[in-house]
């Protein structure tokens, strides 16, 4: 039993060793790729282009959602959080299954649910409340199983986003107004502290704070912010690469007190801006702003050549231009695989899709796919404007 005790204990230093080396060392890399936007080309991209499959999934749930922050899907099941509901999951019909805990300030709730993540093995909820500072977990059925806090650090520890990686918790720090102490932490499923990596940028006095950003592939994370040049690549072991660099220049964020403009309830950045940077097989995708307005650059990684899309024109929500079914414009905010295929993510509301379904525009478009085209709109004619929003799974090409 002694023995037993002792090679736990060795395998356990010898991890936690292996991890805190891998959290603070950076292997080289053979080839960067520079993103710049002043060398984006003034080409759109067409859906069909990247994509060969679309499939609508209809929310049903007894109560309206809200607002929508966040979706993953795990193991064929769709968990989502709203602001008003909190996290709660379906099957991959968009029939309800399980809500996890509850918004509310009393034990077992959480405020916010901006970020969560579904552990690939265990199917164990982590709802990360920036609020209270702590971490909800729920087990697979919805029983709360206990809370865990999260580091502090002497500036005020912010956190952006979390994600479960290779069984432990990756979580990054926002840059709040000029200060992070670190770009992110690992912690493991009971809160401690496994490794971190530090923040290379020394605080400055700024009025205007950035996330810092996470996104999953099946073997790596990408983990950025706006301040710096670096997109890091997180391997499974935790060490990490730098694949990709955003360039220097008068375009980006400045490490000073930048008060942004404000007018009309709109906020005028002139810098760029990543909002959103997935990475495919074949593709890179990036929804940023620049100059005040928004884009989508599709960057094809071996060639490098780009796409750029502009956003929100004439306040509507602009895309890629559909030309599978000839349906609403789509614009990526969430990326998945599953059985060796990859998916985007993207959430329309009930009125839009039957609005879109009666517009001239629809109804006189012959896209490359016309069968998506009749499905989609009985899809519309099923519909209720009241209805919860629709999730839009788009299957890239190999």
């Amino acid at each position: 039993m002694k023995f037993d005790n002792y090679k736990m204990k060795y395998r356990f230093i010898c991890f936690f060793l292996f991890a805190l080396i891998g959290c603070n060392s950076q292997l080289s890399e053979s080839s960067i790729m520079e993103i710049d936007p002043r060398t984006f080309s003034d080409n759109e991209i067409n859906l069909a282009k990247i994509a060969d499959d679309i499939r609508y999934v209809p929310l049903d749930y007894n109560e309206p959602l809200g607002i929508h922050y966040d979706c993953k899907i795990v193991n064929d099941k769709i968990y989502t959080s709203f602001r008003n509901v909190g996290v709660i999951s379906f099957d991959t019909s968009g029939k309800f299954l399980q809500k996890y805990g509850n918004i509310g300030r009393g034990a077992e709730e959480y405020i916010y649910c901006h970020s969560f993540t579904v552990d690939e093995n265990s199917g164990s909820v982590y709802v990360m409340d920036h609020n209270q500072k702590d971490i909800e977990v729920y087990s697979q059925r919805g029983d709360y199983l206990r809370s865990l806090k999260l580091p502090k650090a002497d500036d005020g520890f912010w956190f952006e986003e979390i994600e479960s990686f290779n069984s432990l918790l990756f979580v990054s720090q926002i840059f709040n107004m000029g200060h992070a102490q670190n770009c992110w932490v690992v912690i493991d499923s009971l809160g401690t502290v496994i490794c971190e990596k530090k923040n290379p940028i020394p605080s400055f006095d700024s009025r205007f704070g950035v996330g810092a950003n996470l996104s999953k592939l099946k073997d790596h994370l990408l983990y950025w912010d706006t301040y710096a040049d670096t997109v890091y690549a997180i391997n499974p072991d935790y060490t990490y690469t730098t694949p990709y660099l955003f360039s220097a220049g008068e375009h980006r964020m400045p490490h000073n007190n930048f008060n942004p403009k404000i007018e009309n309830n709109k906020i005028d950045i002139p810098y760029f801006v990543v909002n959103q940077f997935f990475e495919t097989k074949l593709y890179l995708l990036c929804m940023y702003g620049y100059q005040n307005s928004q884009y989508l650059a599709v960057i094809d990684k071996t060639s490098h050549g780009n796409y750029v899309t502009q956003l929100y024109l004439d306040d509507k929500v602009g895309g890629m231009k559909n030309d599978i079914d000839a349906g609403v414009p789509f614009c990526p905010e969430y990326y998945y695989s599953e059985n060796g295929n990859e998916y985007l993510v993207s959430t329309v509301n009930a009125y839009e899709l039957i609005e879109h379904a009666n517009s001239p525009e629809f109804q006189n478009t012959t896209p490359q796919y016309p069968g998506k085209k009749a499905e989609l709109e009985e899809l519309a004619k099923s519909l209720n404007e009241n209805d919860n929003p629709v999730l839009m799974l788009v299957k890239l090409k190999e």
